[in-house]
């Protein structure tokens, strides 16, 4: 196994400086392009706006292995769905999407359609576990990571998205979601330890898509969110409140090569109760450039990069400690290639340490060569 992974990493780094047009979309895609997925146009965006969905054909897709792209960590996932239409998109198309993270089992479902001048599109997600034995119930919830995305928490939220025909070339694209976050803990005689307030998250995210010309596009977007997760009783709401607004431009270089570069601004702001600090951080600015070009007519590589300067104020929930100011950077890069066999594309997305260690058989490290892959088969 290590030779095999030596060996087909040599491929990979030999395929990528041989002398293509650009894959379709996959989630893989838009890793390697390390650029918010938010200014992109791809159909794994059906989740934040579901009216992406009346804009693709019938397809299958599947993809293995994530990357925390704040954290560099691995987290495993698990994602199969597709994309198809009712008698011709009469009725609209539909997204149906299994998807396991961590031990995260989510469904979706999706619905968008295209009507003249507007299209609607809705999407349902479903998350649920529990644990009873006895009278003890174990309802999950293992908090939000750094990305304030929910894990472990049961979950159903509901998106609606409308994208709009401003003119003869500008799109506006809008989309709301609102999510019950719900959980339960009780003890070994029945009395409850723990359970949600029963408030509300929610999400509201927009975006223009103007055609400057017609080899450049911009792409404006600004996005709000709060998740809480207050349990019942508690004097203060236990949250993770996010802002981001900016602007992309995405420029065709030659008839198949594509360009993006933006300047955005993000803001984020969590608290867990009375006892807690309150964390606040605005990247300001946050600079991404990508290139994604292909280098012949079954292969395109990408490659991207993202910066921020981040300045950071911990309010200190004792009054008997000072409050933290700092200044952190962050950069998160990316590297990847697409393959494409006639309805068929594989999209990977490259571990970009394993390029400069040359897996086993070069450096003796065990590396990971690919933190994403996805198949998608076009029908």
């Amino acid at each position: 196994m290590r030779l095999f992974h030596g060996i087909l990493g040599c491929l990979v780094l030999f395929l990528l400086v041989a002398p293509a047009v650009p894959s379709h979309a996959s989630d893989a895609r838009l890793d390697g392009l390390a650029v918010q997925y938010e200014y992109m146009e791809d159909f794994i965006l059906y989740r934040f706006f579901p009216t992406v969905t009346a804009r693709y054909g019938n397809l299958v897709t599947a993809t293995l292995g994530s990357r925390n792209a704040e954290t560099g960590a691995f987290d495993e996932a698990r994602s199969i769905g597709f994309i198809g239409s009712a008698d011709k998109s009469k009725y609209g198309n539909f997204a149906v999407f299994l998807n396991n993270v961590g031990q995260d089992a989510q469904f979706d479902l999706g619905w968008a359609k295209q009507f003249p001048g507007v299209a609607l599109g809705l999407n349902v997600l479903w998350q649920n576990s529990s644990y009873e034995f006895g009278d003890v119930e174990r309802s999950p919830k293992d908090g939000l990571g750094l990305n304030g995305q929910v894990q472990g928490t049961n979950q159903f939220s509901v998106t609606g998205g409308v994208n709009l025909d401003v003119s003869d070339t500008g799109q506006l694209e809008a989309a709301v979601e609102v999510a019950s976050l719900y959980w339960k803990f009780t003890g070994p005689h029945g009395g409850v330890i723990s359970e949600d307030a029963g408030h509300l998250s929610y999400r509201i995210t927009a975006r223009m898509r103007n055609e400057i010309n017609s080899r450049t596009k911009l792409v404006p977007l600004f996005n709000f969110s709060r998740v809480d997760l207050t349990p019942d009783g508690a004097a203060e709401d236990h949250y993770v409140s996010s802002l981001n607004f900016g602007v992309a431009m995405h420029h065709e270089v030659h008839e198949n090569d594509l360009f993006i570069l933006g300047l955005a601004a993000n803001y984020r702001q969590s608290q867990f109760g009375a006892g807690a600090d309150k964390v606040s951080r605005w990247d300001l600015p946050a600079l991404f450039a990508a290139m994604e070009f292909g280098l012949t007519d079954w292969m395109t590589a990408r490659v991207g990069a993202t910066k921020t300067l981040d300045v950071i104020n911990v309010e200190a929930a004792a009054d008997a400690l000072p409050d933290q100011d700092r200044i952190e950077s962050r950069y998160i890069f990316g590297l990847g290639a697409g393959f494409h066999f006639e309805n068929f594309d594989l999209d990977l997305t490259l571990n970009p340490d394993d390029m400069f260690k040359g897996g086993y058989v070069v450096s003796g490290e065990e590396t990971r060569l690919f933190t994403r892959i996805t198949g998608t088969y076009y029908f």
